[in-house]
């Protein structure tokens, strides 16, 4: 079941403008190939379009090709213009569920789904990640037995250093 409901203004979001060509940087059958193939085109209709054959077009829109890295960064702009609309219906989201939780006209297992997706959301539901405590800030004392025990060991392991001869010359100069 489908629900639509009217957007305030405040939520709407205009629609992303028309893929940009990227004009003057491809040979004009190139761009039609990018042009088709960003429009949702098969290899096979680009390469109709641009008047090549279908192993040129594919080579043309592969990842290493000119056409294929415009269209990755043409996917790329897509989806961040896809995830910015996203995020900027985030609070509308929060508020239906919001109310979907408080509507006590509203079956059980509907309020029940909708705090498990804020929770989930949040990262406390059953499908987050686990969150572990924050951990106590240390204590002075602490800090004090901690820095005790690393000088221990220090001066541990530089007793088992041998003396160097230089070391017991101390009139001689150091050599550089």
């Amino acid at each position: 079941m489908e629900v639509l409901l009217p957007l305030p203004d405040c939520y709407t979001v205009p629609a992303p403008p028309a893929p940009p060509a990227p004009a003057g940087l491809l040979p004009l059958p190139e761009l039609r190939v990018f042009e088709t193939l960003a429009e949702g085109g098969t290899v096979a209709e680009a390469a109709a379009a641009a008047g090549v054959h279908r192993n040129t077009a594919a080579r043309w829109a592969a990842p290493g090709g000119r056409v294929g890295r415009e269209l990755l960064l043409l996917r790329a702009e897509q989806a961040g213009a896809a995830r910015a609309r996203l995020v900027a219906l985030s609070g509308l989201a929060v508020e239906v569920l919001r109310d979907v939780m408080a509507d006590p006209e509203a079956s059980a297992a509907a309020r029940v789904r909708a705090a498990v997706a804020v929770l989930d959301r949040a990262g406390l539901g059953p499908c987050s990640e686990p969150v572990a405590p924050p951990e106590p800030e240390p204590t002075p004392g602490d800090v004090a037995a901690r820095l005790a025990a690393v000088l221990t060991r220090c001066a541990a392991a530089l007793a088992d250093v041998p003396d160097c001869p230089e070391d017991e010359d101390e009139d001689r100069p150091m050599s550089a």
